[in-house]
């Protein structure tokens, strides 16, 4: 069944939804399959929901709206996959647009609005959505002052957890050991579940 309710706009065949534009459709689209899918959301959807929102960047308000009702509406095991869409699509975003990504600056003008929905879930999901927020904090992806609002909606001892979690994930990319063929492969991958915040050894 589907992790959302069925009057979310994001349905098909709403009035709402005959409204919007092709690309905003597609979006919402592989929005609704990832919520009829078990949790964790796998790469190859995430790449595919990456993909659409780059496609409907001219209607980014759109995009984050519906993310954000995501958010909102699904149940509290989407709450974590929630945050990592969000993720994708402004790594994505800063990387293919540089200064010209639109998505990052409109996430986070609701985003501790949005934390208030995310930390509805478990404690080892609240965990890794602090973890989350702290990493773009230190990655400076989105202010430390809209990262503390965020944080502040969390279990204490979760917040501590993920935070402390965060802090060593950075620690750890510091470290430079000798770099033999083995240990650049493993540093590459680490990079990119860094840059990615998804923790998939989880």
């Amino acid at each position: 069944s589907s992790g959302i309710n069925a009057e979310w706009p994001l349905r098909l065949g709403t009035r709402e939804m005959g409204s919007l534009p092709e690309p905003v459709k597609a979006f919402n689209d592989e929005l609704a399959e990832m919520l009829t899918q078990k949790p964790p959301v796998s790469s190859s959807k995430m790449k595919d929901i990456t993909r659409n929102a780059m496609k409907a960047q001219k209607y980014y308000k759109h995009i984050v709206m519906s993310v954000e009702k995501l958010v909102q509406k699904c149940k509290p095991e989407y709450k974590l996959s929630g945050i990592y869409v969000i993720d994708a699509i402004v790594r994505q975003s800063r990387h293919q647009n540089k200064e010209k990504d639109v998505y990052a600056g409109r996430f986070e003008s609701n985003l501790h609005i949005t934390a208030t929905h995310l930390f509805k879930c478990s404690r080892t999901d609240q965990v890794k959505i602090c973890r989350t927020f702290k990493l773009w904090e230190l990655n400076k992806v989105f202010s430390y002052h809209s990262i503390q609002k965020c944080l502040n909606n969390a279990n204490p001892e979760a917040r501590k957890e993920g935070v402390g979690l965060a802090e060593k994930s950075i620690a750890k990319m510091a470290i430079k050991p000798v770099a033999t063929p083995d240990i650049v492969k493993q540093q590459k991958r680490k990079k990119y579940r860094l840059r990615l915040c998804v923790d998939t050894t989880a």
